[in-house]
C-alpha cells in the first residue's frame, strides 16, 4: 500500500526552528479526506504546515542536494587536512636533513 502522506518534524528538520507550528504534513488529500483517512494523524493537522505532494519533491530534492554537497565539503576538507599535514610533515622532514 502507498502512503498518500509524509509528516515531517519541523523541529528536528530545522534546527532553532521557533515557530507555533510543529509538524510538516505532505499530501494531496484535503482536510476532510485526511481526517477520514487517517484519523491518528489528522490530530497533528492542527500543529501542521500543509504542503502538496509537489512541493514535497522539490523540498526533497533540495534536501537531497544540501546532503550531497556537505558530503563532498567533507570529504574535501578531509582532503585538505590530510594533504597539509603530509606537507607539513616533508617540511619538517626536508629540514632536518639540513641541520
Amino acid at each position: 500500500m502507498r502512503k498518500d502522506y509524509r509528516i515531517l518534524s519541523l523541529r528536528k528538520e530545522y534546527p532553532g526552528y521557533t515557530g507555533k507550528e510543529k509538524w510538516l504534513i505532505i499530501t494531496d488529500l484535503s482536510e476532510k479526506e485526511f481526517a477520514l483517512l487517517h484519523p491518528s494523524q489528522y490530530l497533528l493537522w492542527e500543529e501542521a504546515v500543509i504542503l502538496s505532494s509537489e512541493a514535497g519533491r522539490v523540498l526533497k530534492i533540495f534536501q537531497d542536494n544540501e546532503n550531497r554537497y556537505s558530503r563532498r565539503r567533507k570529504k574535501e576538507m578531509k582532503w585538505k587536512d590530510d594533504h597539509s599535514y603530509r606537507i607539513r610533515e616533508e617540511i619538517l622532514l626536508f629540514e632536518e636533513t639540513f641541520k
